[in-house]
């Protein structure tokens, strides 16, 4: 089981989720065509609609029911990514799937679920918040040449009288971490796989872009390695979309802004930048490489099971 961070009725939810989750190559591959999507969303849907106190806690309406659904298939992605397409495909069926009466805080039916979806992704996606904390750790004083402001420090009484509370810590900030980078693709493949605009549409592709673009301005003071692999790998798996936001007539600029970004963040000669700074790491190199990859060859929105392939990850 997975999630410090879920109530105990979300971690129910997440339950039927791994439950439910595809157990073979090929549905991985191709969810669209996947016969366990029907039984799975199935399996969601008798949750959200059940009788109160059957399977939800009694006094759970039907827009808490949804958020706690939209969570734990977040922990689900947390706990098996290249299932995200899986995972998206099945929400989307449950969706279309809920009654036209069920009411969320932005609607009924289906077109009312859509809506919390994109407000869900509103007050979620965000860039990394450093995590520190009781169940993670003190992170080391903000300064300049800081290698790594974003990890956490600990004294040598802990690690040899607390070991167990040390190794928990760095576990719970290794998890955050990761989730920071699932949340990024997960809210760019849903917008990929189900083309619906809604209102909040708008919005966050344009957040998602603004974050993208922070990550690739190597010299910026937002730039962190944590985002930095996490809206590469968004990048990747949403780049045909993303760029067809734009007017067509602006569409090939961008491609070549983000590519010259890319160029930044894999030659130490460009922008003036040192040979030892903040960037000159095999893990930021290589997203930069497949993200560079994918803009020179297509672009491509590439799927959860190709991008979270455990031969693209280097730790």
């Amino acid at each position: 089981m997975s999630g410090w961070d879920l109530d105990q009725d979300s971690i129910k939810i997440l339950d039927i989720w791994l439950a439910i989750r595809p157990q073979n190559e090929v549905d991985i591959v191709s969810p669209s065509s996947s016969t366990t999507i029907e039984p799975a969303a199935d399996a969601i849907v008798a949750y959200l609609t059940s009788p109160p106190g059957a399977q939800a806690d009694e006094f759970d309406d039907f827009s808490n029911r949804l958020e706690r659904v939209f969570h734990a298939l977040i922990e689900f992605c947390v706990l098996h990514p290249r299932s995200m397409d899986w995972g998206i495909t099945v929400l989307y069926r449950v969706i279309t799937d809920i009654p036209a009466d069920a009411a969320s805080e932005l609607g009924e039916g289906p077109e009312g679920a859509r809506l919390d979806l994109e407000r869900f992704f509103g007050n979620y996606v965000s860039p990394y918040a450093d995590g520190t904390g009781p169940q993670i750790g003190t992170k080391p004083k903000d300064r300049p040449d800081a290698k790594d402001p974003f990890t956490v420090q600990f004294s040598a009484e802990e690690v040899e009288e607390r070991a167990d509370e040390v190794i928990q810590k760095i576990a719970n900030l290794r998890k955050s971490r990761w989730k920071t980078m699932i949340v990024q693709c997960f809210s760019a493949r849903c917008h990929v796989l189900e083309t619906v605009v809604h209102p909040y549409k708008e919005a966050l592709v344009k957040r998602l872009l603004s974050f993208l673009g922070f990550q690739l301005d190597i010299t910026g003071p937002d730039w962190n390695k944590i985002d930095c692999v996490g809206l590469l790998t968004m990048l990747r798996g949403s780049a045909s979309y993303l760029l067809s936001t734009f007017p067509a007539e602006e569409q090939e600029g961008k491609k070549q802004e983000w590519i010259k970004g890319l160029n930044n963040l894999l030659s130490t000669s460009h922008e003036g930048r040192e040979a030892d700074d903040k960037a000159d790491d095999i893990r930021v190199k290589s997203h930069a490489a497949l993200a560079l990859k994918n803009l020179r060859d297509g672009p491509f929105n590439e799927a959860s099971a190709d991008i979270f392939a455990v031969r693209y990850w280097m730790f």
